[in-house]
């Protein structure tokens, strides 16, 4: 199963676009979201992506290796970062 992992943070304005274009692909998206404001976690959660809410801004490196573990767990192969 193909994983893409996305930190994000106020992506409310671009999410969809995002994930709506991932589809055809059949990809297994995460979103590692850190407490945005504006509802991106909310967005990502209706379109279908695996979305691990934070507390707030923990910083990008840390997303991604919270992101990548998910992954992992769930057995994705390959697995690509956005």
């Amino acid at each position: 199963m193909l994983a893409v992992v996305t930190p994000t943070y106020r992506e409310a304005a671009t999410i969809e676009r995002l994930l709506d274009g991932l589809r055809p692909l059949g990809a297994r998206v995460i979103v590692v979201d850190d407490a945005s404001p504006d509802g991106t976690a909310a967005l990502a959660r209706q379109r279908g992506a695996t979305v691990i809410e934070r507390p707030g801004k923990l910083g990008l490196a840390s997303a991604y290796q919270r992101g990548l573990g998910e992954a992992l767990r769930l057995g994705a192969d390959p697995i690509v970062q956005m």
